[in-house]
């Protein structure tokens, strides 16, 4: 099976998962309920802050794709479906790059359909705070979260084929993903006194943040260049050793 043909495959695997379509479908019950909240206790709610981080659903995207990502490579390994993979590839790598590929674009779409959803709702239900810079905030909210959303999921499929399992890599995703909401001033903190800290992968999910406030430079002491050149190298770290670690793989 050529490399476009292995692409089409994984995509049709994810549409058709029951998971899939569940985690979908919470999300976007989450943002139905969060966008009534905002609409009808706007006191509470605050509509412009809503709209920025899109009726709080952006941070579930990050959870939904680890789950799916760690999923669909693990049960391959448990249920041996990878076997049959392996047998009708040419190049194992190319079943790898597919799935990376296929995760990636399946994060982007989330993402994309989230802010195109938001923005309906505010035009029809919050025209007064669609602004230039409402729009900036949330474009930039977005972008930053897709950015990290990619690192971790290079790190949760590595783990997933090193693991054999989706568990392991689940589990270890979501506390990565959570450790820099729990304890960012305390790496902050360990920065300030090693300063080669900074480059460690959970500053790295700052990225976001630092778009919206600039100030947090001085907290994750990096540039947001800085924090993106280091996110692409980390995910290129991770590709390339999800493609070792998978072509020594006894299967």
């Amino acid at each position: 099976m050529n490399f476009s043909g292995l692409i089409q495959q994984e995509a049709f695997k994810i549409v058709k998962r029951k998971d899939s379509r569940w985690l979908v479908s919470a999300l976007l019950l989450l943002f139905l309920l969060m966008f009534i909240l905002a609409y009808t206790q706007p006191q509470n709610f605050e509509p412009k802050y809503m709209l920025e981080n899109c009726f709080s659903t952006l941070q579930w995207v990050p959870i939904i794709v680890i789950i799916i990502g760690a999923t669909s490579i693990g049960s391959e390994f448990q249920s041996g479906a990878i076997k049959n993979l392996v047998s009708r590839s040419k190049y194992r790598f190319s079943i790898i790059g597919a799935k990376f590929v296929v995760l990636f674009g399946y994060s982007f779409c989330l993402y994309f359909a989230l802010m195109l959803l938001t923005l309906i709702i505010s035009f029809i239900f919050f025209p007064g705070i669609i602004t230039k810079r409402a729009w900036t905030a949330m474009f930039l909210w977005i972008s930053g979260s897709y950015i990290e959303n990619i690192m971790i999921l290079s790190l949760v499929v590595l783990l997933a084929i090193i693991f054999k399992s989706a568990a392991g890599a689940v589990s270890i995703g979501i506390i990565f993903y959570l450790f820099v909401n729990l304890l960012n001033g305390f790496l902050f903190d360990l920065i300030k006194k090693v300063n080669i800290l900074k480059w460690n992968p959970f500053n790295m999910l700052n990225l976001k943040g630092e778009l919206i406030n600039a100030s947090l430079e001085q907290s994750t002491q990096l540039s947001i260049l800085q924090l993106f050149l280091a996110i692409i190298s980390y995910v290129i770290l991770f590709v390339l050793l999800s493609l070792l670690v998978f072509s020594k793989e006894d299967i």
